[in-house]
């Protein structure tokens, strides 16, 4: 029963929702008379299909044009009069409202093909996660940098890596697992930081005005939440520590004369974050809370 009620997840709900619709628009559809019968029916499987493609705003407006080619075929064919007037646009009004729902179900299947992929990460904004994308930190640091040096204030800059370590795990809860490190530092970073996805196993976060020895501060909280932290496989339905299967190594970088510009500011953050993961491999426990040098 817990199986069932976690995969009944918002999209099967929305899917379902379109398939009812569809059936209440198709039953209308067959009262009308031959052959306006048949151009009802066609239109409501047509657009529940093409809805599914499409966004809400798309279904949207392909429900408006399968509504007004009904509207045109029974008009066309005599078949809009006073008489069946209420049906007739109760069933145009449906076609709309299909179309929208349609585009709404399409939006969330496509949300989570992107949850799904091995790429997801590197997708603007993780999707849900209010993540940048790589290229969109970059900007977004670049004016950091310059507000930072018009002012004479210090920045930040941290990269996480997630090394996965249990090589049992399936790709779908390699995903969860680098998910949740993703979601800790979104919510448990100030809101003045920025934070962004450099790759699937790969997040950070730019700290304006920030020191070194604040920066670590504010992590602190983030790696301490990663080692209690857990995740949901769905394969088996149990949840998993992350501690258990993956270590979390940081790297954090300063601005200086040496790392200038946004992309030396990254990069060198993702080669303190590795050194990191290198040097932890040879400690017995495994730690990832030690300090790699900046």
């Amino acid at each position: 029963m817990v199986r069932l009620t976690a995969d009944w997840t918002r999209r099967r709900v929305l899917v379902a929702a379109v398939l009812v619709v569809s059936v209440l628009v198709g039953g209308l559809s067959a009262r009308s008379e031959m052959p306006f019968s048949l151009v009802g029916l066609g239109a409501a499987v047509l657009l529940a299909v093409v809805g599914l493609m499409l966004d809400a705003f798309g279904g949207l407006v392909a429900g408006f044009l399968a509504s007004a080619t009904v509207i045109a075929v029974r008009q066309a064919g005599g078949a809009w009069t006073q008489a069946d007037f209420v049906s007739a646009l109760t069933l145009t009004v449906g076609l709309v409202f299909l179309g929208w729902l349609a585009g709404l179900a399409g939006t969330s299947l496509g949300d989570t093909a992107t949850a799904a992929s091995p790429e997801f990460v590197t997708v603007p904004a993780y999707g849900s996660l209010g993540l940048l994308s790589a290229d969109q930190a970059l900007t977004r640091l670049n004016e950091e940098i310059a507000r930072a040096v018009q002012h004479d204030r210090p920045l930040t800059v941290v990269v996480l890596r997630t090394d996965v370590t249990d090589q049992g795990l399936s790709a779908g809860a390699r995903s969860a697992a680098h998910r949740t490190v993703a979601r800790l530092l979104e919510s448990l970073v100030p809101e003045t930081a920025v934070p962004f996805a450099l790759a699937r196993d790969e997040v950070g976060a730019v700290f304006p005005e920030t020191d070194e020895a604040s920066a670590w501060e504010l992590l602190g909280p983030v790696m301490d939440a990663a080692g209690q932290a857990s995740f949901t496989v769905r394969e088996g339905d149990e949840r998993r520590s992350l501690l258990d299967c993956a270590e979390v190594h940081a790297g954090l970088v300063v601005l200086s004369p040496a790392n200038a510009e946004a992309t030396q500011l990254v990069e060198a953050a993702r080669r303190a974050s590795r050194a990191h993961q290198l040097s932890s491999a040879a400690e017995p426990d495994g730690e990832t809370h030690s300090r790699p040098a900046s």
